[in-house]
């Protein structure tokens, strides 16, 4: 693995009494998750937080039981892309059926965006409108599509003006834990000395341009807390209307061959900059 350094932040907002975000961040195995639930479904607090834990915990057994597959092993990557799928859907199942169980809440359900750095590379996974940045010499990079009613009519060529006049601009068309059975966007990228990602909901993206995000990250380059304190912050100054998660993953200007680092997961409950309610 990359021995990448990390930093997360997360904040309620100014206007939401919750926070219905969650996130891991697991620098050692460079795994990453954030999940934005879904508030109008009763439990979205519920969802986020057991599809990080959820996803998880299927990549670690992953790891414990099937140690052949090693980044010297020709089919590593192929490998790890299909794990992480059936991540995704062993994920949704579970919150799915939690939601079944419960008397109290329709359909609960969460976003969902993942990363895993391997060497050389990694993989993304999204499901909903949480979203994955990456910097690299300045310029940033969207790395995941939204699942809005947004971008489907964008993409079939209804609608193409600002997006603050689309009635709809907020309802996600995939979720998990919404139905029995999700379809997970999973993609492989490079990774290269000095790439950073950004792992955030759309508590960042709704009060932020992508122009504002970049400048924001060069203004605290080789700086993942800064860089993630400063996000959130400034989500919560242009308005910060809904819950807002920011976690930042920074690969050091040389690959280490080894890592000496000990590695640590950090979750919404363990750190946060700021939280209310």
């Amino acid at each position: 693995m990359h021995s990448v350094t990390c930093h997360g932040s997360t904040d309620a907002g100014l206007i939401r009494s919750r926070n219905e975000d969650h996130f891991v961040a697991d620098e050692r195995s460079g795994l990453f998750i954030v999940a934005d639930g879904v508030a109008s479904c009763g439990a979205g607090h519920i969802a986020s937080q057991m599809a990080c834990e959820s996803m998880a915990a299927f990549v670690r057994e992953f790891r414990r039981s099937d140690a052949a597959f090693t980044p010297d092993h020709p089919e590593w990557v192929t490998h790890y892309t299909d794990v992480l799928e059936k991540a995704v859907h062993f994920t949704n199942r579970a919150v799915f059926e939690a939601g079944r169980r419960r008397a109290d809440v329709q359909r609960m359900s969460t976003t969902l965006v993942g990363l895993q750095v391997l060497p050389r590379r990694c993989i993304s996974t999204n499901v909903g409108d949480s979203r994955l940045y990456r910097v690299r010499k300045r310029r940033l990079e969207r790395l995941t599509e939204d699942h809005t009613l947004l971008d489907e009519a964008r993409q079939a060529g209804i609608f193409d003006g600002d997006e603050e006049h689309f009635p709809y601009r907020n309802v996600i068309t995939r979720a998990i834990g919404h139905r029995e059975n999700v379809k997970v966007d999973v993609r492989v990228h490079t990774v290269r000395p000095g790439d950073v990602f950004i792992l955030c909901t759309d508590g960042l993206t709704s009060e932020l341009s992508d122009h504002f995000i970049r400048g924001i990250a060069i203004e605290n380059e080789w700086d993942p807390r800064g860089m993630a304190d400063a996000l959130v912050q400034m989500s919560n100054r242009r308005g910060g209307r809904d819950n807002v998660t920011v976690v930042v993953v920074q690969v050091p200007r040389r690959s280490a061959r080894t890592s000496t680092r000990t590695g640590h997961r950090i979750s919404s409950a363990a750190r946060s900059s700021r939280r209310r309610g």
